[in-house]
């Protein structure tokens, strides 16, 4: 299932659901979908702490049925996409692919993941634009791949 957070009036963001012809969506906010989610607020973020794998077996069991949501169905067109999880905590990183830059720079490539946080306020929605500001010089780009954990993790130190 391809969950997706969206702008709706304008205004609020809700969770979504892309649906099976990928030109709509279930909009998990929509009153009649209130069931599917149990006692989970309609964002991505709650959804992933209560845990998607129930969710997801609910929504999957109720879309058998012609899908009884008609009512809560938008086409693509009309959602502002924003970032999959608005407002995370934080993100932690780990580079390790990074050798042109450090080609460019002569340094020698790490023996370990280099790790680093960056604020969750970091995160835009796939069409909203990279704002730089004007005193900033020296701007590169980079391509990141996210992976978003249900469970807590715990980091062991190499001794370990």
């Amino acid at each position: 299932m391809r969950y997706l957070s969206f702008r709706k009036n304008s205004q609020i963001i809700a969770a979504g659901l892309l649906l099976a012809d990928t030109n709509s969506i279930l909009d998990l906010s929509h009153p009649s979908c209130i069931g599917l989610l149990g006692h989970t607020q309609p964002n991505i973020l709650d959804m992933v702490k209560e845990g998607l794998e129930p969710i997801s077996k609910r929504i999957k069991e109720s879309l058998k049925n012609d899908l009884p949501y008609k009512d809560a169905v938008i086409k693509l067109k009309d959602i502002t996409f924003c970032a999959p999880i608005p407002n995370p905590g934080k993100i932690v990183g780990a580079a390790y692919n990074f050798t042109d830059a450090l080609d460019e720079r002569s340094m020698p490539y790490p023996k370990e993941p280099v790790i680093f946080i960056r604020s969750g306020l970091t995160t835009i929605g796939p069409y909203d634009p990279i704002l730089i500001p004007p005193d900033v010089g020296n701007v590169g780009y980079e391509a990141e791949l996210a992976v978003v954990m249900g469970k807590q993790l715990y980091m062991l130190s190499p001794m370990q």
